[in-house]
C-alpha cells in the first residue's frame, strides 16, 4: 500500500514540474520538435519493455489504441507545448485541471456513469485549490491564443481517459500504456519540420 502512495505522489510531482520543464523548452524549441525528441527518447524504454514482457496488442485493437495515443500524446503535448508560448506554466495547469469536468461529462455520456456529488465536489476544490496557486496574466491575445491551445489539450486528456478506461478492460496498464505511446508518437516523427514553421509564423504574427 506504502508503494502505491509513494508512485503517486512522484507522479504527481513529476506531472507537476513538467508545465515549467514546457515553459522553459519552448524558448530554445518548436512544440513538435520538443513533443518529437521526448517521445523519440521515451519510445525507446516502451519498446525494450514491450520486447521484454512480450506484452500483445490484439489486432483488432490496433486502431482504438492508435486514436488513443493521438489524444494522450500526439495531439495533448503538442498543443500544450505551443499553448505555453503564450501563457505561463501556472495558467497551463490550471487550464489542465479543467479535464476531470470533461472527464465527468463524457464519461456519463459513453460509459454511462453516475454523476455523484463527491465527484463534483472533488473537481471543484482540486479547481479552486490551482486557481489559488496560479497567477494569471491580463487578458490580451496572446494570452488568448495560449488559453485555445492549451484548452484543446485539455479536452483531448479527457477523450483519452474516457477512451482509456473502455480498452483497460482488456489490457493491463503497463501494456495498454507502452502501445499507447509508441503507436500515439508516430504522427510526430514524419511531420515536424514540415509543420513548424507554421507554429513559427503563428507566434510572431501574435
Amino acid at each position: 500500500m506504502l508503494n502505491k502512495w509513494v508512485v503517486l505522489i512522484f507522479t504527481i510531482l513529476f506531472w507537476g514540474l513538467a508545465f515549467t520543464a514546457i515553459k522553459y523548452s519552448v524558448s530554445y524549441l518548436d512544440p513538435l520538435e520538443l513533443a518529437s525528441l521526448r517521445f523519440a527518447v521515451a519510445d525507446v524504454f516502451f519498446v525494450l519493455g514491450l520486447l521484454a514482457g512480450g506484452f500483445r496488442i490484439q489486432r483488432r485493437d490496433i486502431p482504438a489504441v492508435f486514436i488513443l495515443g493521438l489524444f494522450g500524446v500526439s495531439i495533448y503535448h503538442i498543443f500544450l507545448n505551443a499553448g505555453e508560448i503564450y501563457v505561463s506554466s501556472g495558467v497551463a495547469s490550471l487550464i489542465i485541471s479543467t479535464a476531470p469536468i470533461f472527464v465527468l461529462i463524457l464519461s456519463w455520456m459513453f460509459l454511462k456513469e453516475k454523476i455523484t456529488g463527491v465527484k463534483v465536489l472533488g473537481i471543484l476544490v482540486a479547481f479552486v485549490g490551482v486557481a489559488l496557486i496560479s497567477k494569471p496574466e491580463n487578458g490580451n491575445f496572446a494570452s488568448f491564443v495560449g488559453f485555445i491551445l492549451v484548452f484543446i489539450s485539455s479536452l483531448s486528456a479527457a477523450a483519452y481517459t474516457v477512451l482509456g478506461k473502455k480498452l483497460m478492460q482488456n489490457y493491463d496498464s503497463v501494456t495498454l500504456t507502452s502501445a499507447t505511446v509508441i503507436l500515439g508518437s508516430i504522427p510526430l516523427f514524419p511531420f515536424p519540420f514540415l509543420l513548424q514553421r507554421k507554429f513559427c509564423s503563428i507566434r510572431i504574427l501574435v
